[in-house]
């Protein structure tokens, strides 16, 4: 016997309807739009829990928390940053290195209420959550070698378009920032059968000596498998 599960058919409407107006994001923001005291606010409680396990963040707003600047319709400021607490992050606009940085779903809630209160005095930005990776990796403990769960992310080098070599940030803390006490490690890929590029004829290697064209190119980055 199948369960009834009418949400799914909501959902995947939306997502059609998403797609159809031209958004890209694999899992937009989802709001339920409605006065605060209809009596089937119970009813969006359910919906907003069903389509956050689908991964999209979802929020329940009244109709005087939106405003219009031209086309585009957003949620007011400061009610949202302090309700949906868990999914942004305050940096202080003048500050660098990871300092003053604070995570919503990280702070205590007293501690958010009164830096979003005092954020317009203080040039604070304000972002929304971007949910880090993290991995096992090996590290250097007590002369030992040990592995430990970090955060990373992938920082590339673009140059007018094209990029040219990239880094790796590890940290312990969900801020990564080498100054805030993260580390750099090293990224290796490694490619057997590289098409040389038109800026690169001077640096090729003669035809005679070229690796077959039907070698494929393969890339690997260190883990801690």
């Amino acid at each position: 016997m199948r369960t009834p599960a009418p949400h799914r058919g909501l959902l995947r409407a939306l997502r059609e309807g998403y797609a159809a107006w031209g958004g890209r994001e694999a899992r937009p923001t989802i709001a339920i739009v409605d006065r605060a005291a209809v009596d089937t606010s119970a009813e969006f409680k359910v919906l907003s829990g069903l389509f956050s396990a689908e991964g999209h963040r979802t929020l329940i707003l009244d109709p005087g928390q939106l405003e219009i600047d031209g086309d585009r319709l957003s949620a007011g400021g400061v009610e949202l940053v302090l309700g949906e607490q868990e999914s942004f992050v305050l940096k202080p606009n003048d500050e660098y290195g990871g300092k003053g940085v604070l995570l919503g779903w990280q702070t205590p809630p007293d501690a958010w209420r009164k830096a979003v209160r005092g954020a317009a005095d203080q040039r604070t930005i304000v972002q929304e959550r971007s949910r880090a990776r993290t991995a096992r990796m090996p590290t250097l403990r007590g002369g030992g070698l040990v592995e430990e769960e970090v955060y990373f992310d992938l920082c590339p080098f673009v140059f007018a378009g094209r990029m040219e070599g990239a880094m790796v940030r590890l940290s312990a803390s969900a801020v990564s920032n080498v100054s805030a006490g993260g580390g750099v490690t090293g990224l290796l890929i490694v490619d057997d059968a590289r098409t040389p590029r038109e800026d690169m004829r001077h640096v090729c290697c003669p035809a005679s000596s070229a690796r077959p064209r039907s070698a494929r190119p393969r890339s690997w980055t260190p883990t801690s498998r």
